[in-house]
């Protein structure tokens, strides 16, 4: 069992970041890109991100529709897109038959020792 858990996502632009909490990725964002990001939990339910002054929280969106096919296609997009050293997450990325097997999937290859993964593993846990 991984001990860090990507309960949230930031897309930006293809990249994605996870989070453990609404709040770590409040403080991870900045407001001038909220009009560029998008939010979503785990299971594809949208999020919305607001500003008072520097200060971003994020929120449930109570009149969106969830969404687990846009973050189902954002995570295999991710994952086509590794590098020839993360191939067996691609090929694994590509045999996955559900949103939460690709979060799992996720949070592996988050997890492994990497400079990437410690870095993201380090800012999320702030």
């Amino acid at each position: 069992m991984p001990d860090f858990v990507a309960s949230f996502f930031v897309n930006d632009g293809g990249d994605l970041s996870p989070f453990e909490t609404k709040e770590r990725m409040a403080a991870f964002v900045e407001v001038f890109d909220l009009d560029v990001l998008e939010f979503f939990d785990s299971e594809g339910r949208p999020l919305v991100a607001s500003a008072n002054g520097y200060k971003v929280s994020i929120s449930e969106k109570s009149d969106a529709a969830p969404q687990p096919a846009r973050l189902e296609q954002l995570l295999r997009e991710y994952f086509r897109r590794l590098p020839a050293r993360g191939r067996q997450y691609s090929v694994r990325a590509e045999e996955s038959r559900s949103l939460g097997e690709l979060v799992e999937l996720f949070q592996e290859y988050e997890q492994r020792p990497s400079p990437r993964g410690l870095w993201n593993r380090t800012i999320a846990r702030r």
